[in-house]
């Protein structure tokens, strides 16, 4: 990538395993030294990189309306390594909107995790996630090897009575093992309810 400061081209390089992993790593490639704030952006999902360096020195830059400023006369082969901490949350959609209702989205860093049913079965929709529990990075398997996967305590809803509606002891649910269910890379969803067709 090269960008055009004051005439001159900035050629940057970008490795890492982003988005699977939480290492980014800028290397500069122009050959004249350029003077230049290099602005780096911070994903929305990340309040403040874990650490950051600077030709393998710590650097402290306090994050300012989503980016990380760093000034300085850059030469060719200077290097700039982010960690952006990549917590497992719960991205819920508007509860007014009817399909989204009861659903949940598993998200990790940049990326969107789901259940297939060529791995889980097609029962997904009985597939019961506390709000409490806890998410965990396993290795993945199959396409995915290689790559993290997301892993939780699950529980599946009993069928539902002839009514629509599901009967189950919250407490049963609470302490239930489950199994590990890996997650992929679209929706997970939570759906405890029949749609009517």
């Amino acid at each position: 990538m090269a960008i055009s400061v004051d005439g001159h081209a900035l050629r940057l390089a970008i490795s890492g395993s982003y988005p699977w992993r939480d290492e980014v790593e800028i290397t500069v490639e122009s050959v004249p030294p350029i003077a230049h704030t290099r602005a780096l952006r911070l994903p929305e999902w990340c309040s403040a990189p874990e650490t950051s360096s600077l030709n393998g020195e710590l650097v402290n830059c306090e994050p300012r309306k989503g980016y990380l400023h760093i000034r300085r006369t850059w030469r060719q082969g200077d290097r700039v390594k982010l960690w952006l901490p990549m917590q497992v949350r719960r991205a819920y959609g508007h509860p007014q909107t009817r399909n989204l209702a009861g659903k949940v989205a598993i998200q990790r860093g940049s990326l969107i995790y789901c259940l297939e049913e060529a791995d889980n079965g097609t029962e997904l929709h009985n597939v019961w996630l506390h709000a409490e529990s806890r998410f965990s990075v396993i290795e993945g398997t199959g396409l995915f090897r290689g790559n993290p996967s997301l892993a939780s305590p699950s529980a599946l809803a009993p069928a539902p009575l002839s009514n629509g509606v599901c009967s189950f002891d919250p407490e049963e649910l609470r302490s239930a093992q489950g199994g590990r269910l890996p997650l992929e890379s679209i929706t997970f969803e939570v759906d405890l309810q029949n749609e009517p067709s």
